[in-house]
């Protein structure tokens, strides 16, 4: 412990001037990819005002849930592919070719994948709605929206792979949100939440697969390509765990939502998406800031240094509470305003946002810990950390949303989380 001491802050003073030294120029530094990307979430919020206010909350309630579930979907069918391809494509060696090759298997293994998340999608379409008022194209949108969405996500950590961050935030943020928001306004009072989800599908589909055609990924060809047994096992082992982790942490949010949209009317539905969809702004802010110590946190995690890692890691926590603390207080207080802003109906979702925000500011508190966990290797412990959260949300949500809402299951989200979070804190840091 001692040759580690060098690295533990002496005092306040020594873990401000920490937080001082080095922190504005590495926002400076990263300043266009994570101004595009608050941007693009801000544009997000602004769609969300948008679609609330011109459906209003019971309609409203079931676009957010079926975008919310096809885009779950495209996340999960990724199977963790896009945090591999991010990691191993700068290491290819071969040039262009080589680069091509690996990028195109890892979209081909991906599309095999998003397929079959878009046929399950379907069956609980299937299950769940009256098959004679279900749409037909419902039956393309599915498919074309899930596999949109899996390109959108491999493109992205593709062009961060090959040094091009504001491609990335442009192919996987900014241009989905941009074509949504020029769809609704468009549409104005003929906009129905069928409608909407064809103009949803629509952007992830033409963005996922356009992309392909443009800059930074135009110069690899083949853009899909059929990968051997012996890459497809590759595939399957290196993003098994994190495929496993993004699985838990979907189901661990669609589960309980869908005991919600079938127990409750759809404007409980419309609240808790809308209040989700703030929180994930913050978490997009969260990430934001703590990206500036990852690659030190890294560093420290490759030379075993529990010093350092513990140094580091308590800066990341200053640095989250300084920036954001404040504002999600506000945000708490400001909840009753802030609901209303998304239209009539939507205040009584107060009490789920105030929920929410209590949840992010405990994260706030215990930090970037599943970040840690990728950073110290220990893909496995994040799946079974996953899952442990997604068992005990399912079965608290499974006893107590039928009866209470979806305030109780903005509770019970919040609750888990913060227990999860410090279990795995303990044991990293022990």
């Amino acid at each position: 412990m001692s040759q580690n001491a060098s690295f533990l802050p002496s005092g306040r003073s020594r873990l401000l001037a920490r937080l001082r030294g080095g922190t504005l120029s590495d926002l400076l530094s990263s300043a266009w990819p994570v101004g595009l990307r608050l941007g693009g979430a801000f544009l997000q919020l602004l769609v969300t005002v948008l679609i609330g206010r011109t459906l209003g909350a019971e309609a409203a309630g079931i676009y957010f849930f079926w975008a919310a579930l096809m885009l779950e979907a495209g996340q999960v069918a990724t199977f963790g592919l896009d945090r591999i391809t991010v990691q191993s494509l700068p290491r290819v060696k071969g040039g262009r070719e080589a680069e091509s090759r690996f990028l195109g298997g890892i979209r081909m293994t991906t599309f095999l994948i998003s397929l079959a998340a878009s046929a399950g999608v379907i069956a609980y379409a299937l299950m769940t709605r009256d098959t004679q008022a279900l749409p037909g194209w419902w039956l393309v949108m599915i498919p074309a929206c899930v596999c949109g969405v899996t390109m959108c996500m491999i493109n992205q950590e593709g062009t961060t792979a090959l040094g091009r961050p504001i491609l990335a935030v442009l192919y996987r943020h900014t241009f989905p949100t941009v074509i949504v928001l020029i769809g609704v306004v468009l549409l104005g009072a003929h906009l129905t939440p069928e409608v909407g989800l064809a103009v949803y599908a629509f952007a992830f589909f033409l963005t996922g697969f356009g992309a392909l055609f443009g800059p930074g990924l135009f110069r690899l060809r083949p853009a899909f390509a059929w990968p051997g047994l012996a890459t497809f096992r590759e595939h399957f082992k290196k993003g098994g765990p994190v495929f496993l982790a993004s699985l838990f942490a979907a189901l661990a949010l669609m589960f309980p939502l869908a005991l919600l949209e079938q127990t409750h009317p759809s404007d409980e539905v419309a609240w808790m998406t809308t209040a989700f969809r703030i929180f994930v702004l913050l978490d997009v802010l969260a990430k934001a800031v703590y990206s500036v110590i990852l690659p030190d946190l890294s560093r420290a995690a490759e030379a075993m240094n529990r010093g350092a890692l513990v140094s580091i890691y308590r800066s990341s926590i200053l640095k989250g509470m300084v920036l954001l603390g404040v504002p999600i207080l506000v945000l708490f207080f400001l909840s009753p305003l802030v609901m209303e802003m998304f239209g009539e109906g939507f205040s009584g979702g107060t009490p789920v946002l105030q929920a929410l925000l209590v949840s992010g500011l405990v994260s706030l508190l215990l930090g970037p810990a599943h970040q840690l966990l990728l950073m110290v290797g220990k893909t496995r412990s994040m799946a079974f950390f996953s899952g442990i959260y997604f068992a005990i949300v399912g079965l608290l949500a499974w006893f107590f949303v039928p009866e209470y809402g979806a305030f109780a299951l903005a509770i019970v989200l919040a609750i888990v989380l913060a227990i999860v979070l410090a279990i795995v804190l303990a044991i990293v840091l022990a």
